[in-house]
C-alpha cells in the first residue's frame, strides 16, 4: 500500500479528532504490528490495505475484546467514534484487559 493512501486515511481520522498512527517500517507484518499494539496497550488496530480499500471496507481489530469486524470506509469516522466510546465505557467499568493470544506472547517469534 502506498504511503499516500495511508496518510489519506490518517488525515480523515485526525480531522475527525481521532488519535491514529501508522508504522513506517518496510516489511512490517501483521504479527509484529499486533505485538507492538499489545506492548503499548493500544485497544484497536484498523487494517487498511489495498484489498480493503478496493472493497470499500476496512477491518477493525479490537484487541481488548479479541474481535474483528469490517467497517465501511464511508462513515468510518463515526463508526470508530462509537467503538472508542465503548472502549472508554468498558475501561471505566474495569472491563478492559489486554490478554495476548499465545502466538503473540514474548518468545513466540516464529516468523
Amino acid at each position: 500500500m502506498k504511503v499516500e493512501d495511508k496518510l489519506k486515511v490518517l488525515g480523515k481520522l485526525w480531522n475527525a479528532g481521532i488519535k491514529a498512527e501508522t508504522l513506517y517500517v518496510k516489511g512490517s507484518n501483521a504479527k509484529k504490528q499486533m505485538q507492538r499494539a499489545f506492548d503499548a496497550e493500544i485497544p484497536m488496530i484498523l487494517w487498511v490495505g489495498e484489498n480493503e480499500l478496493a472493497s470499500g471496507k476496512v477491518k477493525l481489530k479490537v484487541l481488548y475484546k479479541n474481535t474483528e469486524l469490517e467497517i465501511p470506509v464511508e462513515g468510518l469516522e463515526g463508526e470508530l467514534k462509537k467503538h472508542i466510546a465503548q472502549y472508554n465505557e468498558d475501561f471505566e467499568r474495569g472491563l478492559v484487559k489486554f490478554e495476548r493470544p499465545d502466538n503473540l506472547k514474548p518468545g513466540k517469534d516464529d516468523d
